[in-house]
């Protein structure tokens, strides 16, 4: 089995657009995107540069409520043209997803979760 890698995550489903793996401090480690995602979005340099930081903020607001529903897992975005989603990777970081908006998030979830499950102490990231 390969290293995890943003490119292995994108491969899990065609409704996955762009993919980032970021460290436990949610600096960027690396990205892939789709020609589709290319295509479709404008991304500006100040916006790739702040994703971290937006990243970070959404997290963080959704773990404000961990005392009431327990810890968070991933946190979901719903705009009008697609789905953000971040989810955390215990003890290595957290990946982002930017998903087609029509896409299943519960059941992308699965397969991403899964992915890194199987990946579990793999050393390439984060």
């Amino acid at each position: 089995m390969g290293p995890l890698t943003s490119e292995f995550l994108l491969s899990q489903d065609e409704n996955i657009l762009a993919v980032s793996l970021m460290d436990a401090d949610f600096n960027l480690v690396e990205a892939s995107s789709t020609s589709a995602f290319n295509e479709r979005f404008v991304v500006p340099d100040k916006m790739q540069r702040g994703a971290s930081v937006w990243a970070a903020i959404m997290f963080g607001i959704a773990e404000l409520v961990d005392d009431s529903f327990g810890k968070t897992r991933c946190m979901t975005v719903d705009h009008d043209f697609a789905k953000l989603i971040i989810v955390q990777v215990p003890s290595k970081g957290f990946v982002g997803l930017v998903l087609t908006r029509s896409a299943n998030a519960d059941y992308i979830m699965l397969k991403v979760t899964s992915a890194l499950d199987i990946h579990r102490g793999i050393e390439r990231y984060a």
